[in-house]
């Protein structure tokens, strides 16, 4: 019985990256990789779903101390903060990903808003360095396999949402062949 995952969608920009099932990489383990770019030079995107025990207040003190989660966002850049959020309207220089979905912009704002209580803890996802792929190095490994592209109805839920089980979840979403791929052990030597 093939175990792989079987893709049907093109990466790109706005789409989820999730880890088959059997990776063992350290960064990506059973991890979901938001897509914030993909092109012939390259792709990049944060992983959602490897979050530290820390606040950002620890890392930076104009952050106010609210139910805030960092994630380790990939292991490039990894001493840098980014983040994703829904406020492009409100934060200067923010870039768009898809509908209602922006990277950076302004810190200085970002800690204004969340300090005024403009913004919450739903409308806002830290990250600790990013993932980066080089030109087709990506396309090749959804080639061997390595990732399914799957996308939402509803990105939203996923990027800002405190899903411990968001692997599961989303794997599920994207048709039974994968619903069963998402029940498996996180070992497959464990039944």
């Amino acid at each position: 019985m093939d175990l792989s995952v079987q893709n049907k969608l093109e990466p790109r920009k706005g789409r989820f990256l999730l880890a088959e099932p059997f990776l063992q990489e350290q960064h990506f383990h059973r991890s979901v990789v938001y897509l914030c770019d993909h092109n012939e030079e390259g792709s990049f995107g944060f992983v959602l779903n490897k979050y530290l025990e820390i606040s950002p207040t620890e890392l930076v003190e104009k952050i106010p101390n609210k139910d805030l989660q960092i994630s380790i966002g990939g292991p490039v850049d990894d001493s840098s903060l980014f983040y994703l959020h829904k406020s492009g309207d409100l934060i200067e220089n923010a870039i768009p990903i898809a509908d209602d979905i922006f990277i950076g912009g302004s810190f200085e704002t970002v800690a204004e808003l969340l300090t005024s209580g403009k913004i919450n803890e739903n409308e806002i996802s830290f990250f600790l360095g990013y993932s980066g792929w080089s030109e087709n190095q990506l396309n090749q490994e959804i080639e061997s396999k390595s990732w399914l592209v799957a996308e939402s109805a509803d990105p939203a839920k996923y990027i800002f949402g405190k899903d411990k089980d968001l692997w599961k979840n989303l794997m599920a979403e994207q048709g039974r062949r994968h619903e069963i791929l998402s029940k498996f052990p996180d070992n497959h030597l464990w039944n």
